[in-house]
């Protein structure tokens, strides 16, 4: 019996199954994974001939290396990213989540607007069977926070959650007054998901901001949560849709943008 990350089960399984069933026909062995998602861990039992779960495990080993790679090595291009936005004039502390702060001389503001902060009321139809994400999805989008939840109120809310595995919360400010909108990074799948299933649909009133919880005449919206459709467009053909959703964002020679331009 193998023990494998929640984060990694749809991975190791792959679409329809392929993947597992290409493991168990390649190797000779029998292998089950326990369908019990409370845990951390899944359970994966191999059963044949020794030399044929060795190499079943052996396998199964390769699979999930190849995807912590993956998921490392699409970490590291998400910090290296943010770091040069930071090098090209961004400044979390003057303007605000990674903006540039607002033309003075010309009359013109200059403002980043992420994918998320667009209404998508069609969103949970598309592909509602993907609503729990890929091992690749380790980013959330909250909406709907309290005006004065600052980072840390929103980490140890998610932390009594049980979503304790917080890699960086990215909260959106425009002229360093709250969007009561965030980013929260995971360093886990599966503690993404838990926060996105935790969040939704919850009062706004129900987090505590500073240790008290806000009048719900003051805040009487619900939080939305979801998982990053920023995310998903860098992460090209390898997220969810596996399709390059930035092509489809930008449109035909940009016709999409030039529309939102107009």
């Amino acid at each position: 019996t193998l023990h494998v990350g929640q984060e990694f089960v749809g991975m190791l399984i792959g679409k329809g199954g392929e993947t597992i069933k290409a493991i168990s026909r390649d190797t000779g062995a029998r292998i089950e994974v326990s369908k019990d998602d409370r845990d951390t861990d899944r359970s994966v039992t191999l059963t044949g001939n020794p030399d044929a779960v060795q190499r079943a495990c052996d396998a199964i080993e390769d699979v999930i290396g190849k995807a912590k790679e993956r998921l490392e090595s699409r970490a590291d291009k998400r910090s290296e990213r943010r770091a040069r936005s930071r090098s090209k004039g961004f400044d979390r502390d003057d303007a605000g989540d990674g903006r540039r702060s607002p033309g003075r001389g010309d009359g013109l503001v200059n403002e980043k607007v992420y994918i998320d902060e667009v209404d998508m009321p069609f969103r949970p139809n598309f592909l509602p069977q993907h609503e729990d994400g890929l091992p690749t999805d380790l980013e959330i989008f909250v909406r709907g926070l309290p005006k004065q939840c600052l980072e840390r109120d929103l980490w140890e809310h998610l932390y009594r959650l049980g979503a304790s595995d917080v890699k960086e919360i990215l909260l959106l400010r425009r002229q360093k007054v709250s969007k009561g909108m965030a980013y929260v990074v995971f360093n886990r799948h599966d503690h993404a998901m838990l926060a996105k299933h935790k969040l939704h649909g919850c009062p706004a009133a129900s987090l505590p901001v500073g240790g008290q919880l806000p009048n719900p005449a003051d805040e009487p919206g619900y939080l939305l949560a979801r998982f990053s459709e920023s995310e998903r467009c860098i992460n090209g053909r390898a997220c969810v849709y596996g399709m390059d959703m930035v092509g489809l964002v930008l449109g035909i020679r940009g016709k999409c943008m030039e529309q939102v331009k107009d």
